[in-house]
């Protein structure tokens, strides 16, 4: 179990981590999982780890670290 949580946590700060690379203009959803994943990852892995970049994007959300801006699609990290 610690080794999903580990797994789990890496996810949310790499995805935090690709949130501020944005800056001010934001970033999409495709552009953080890009940043997130490695691209030679399998499909069906790659599926996996995205349910844990949405559960993380939702944290972050809550959390008050991030942003979503509905009209653009864009995920801005909060100052």
């Amino acid at each position: 179990m610690a080794v999903l949580n580990n797994m789990k946590q890496e996810i949310k700060d790499k995805v935090f981590d690709a949130i501020n690379s944005g800056g001010v203009k934001g970033i999409s959803l495709s552009e953080i999982c890009d940043k997130v994943f490695d691209k030679k990852d399998s499909e069906e892995h790659g599926q996996i780890n995205k349910s844990h970049v949405f559960n993380s994007l939702d944290e972050l959300l809550q959390e008050g670290y991030v942003s979503f801006d509905l009209e653009q699609d864009i995920w801005t990290s909060v100052e």
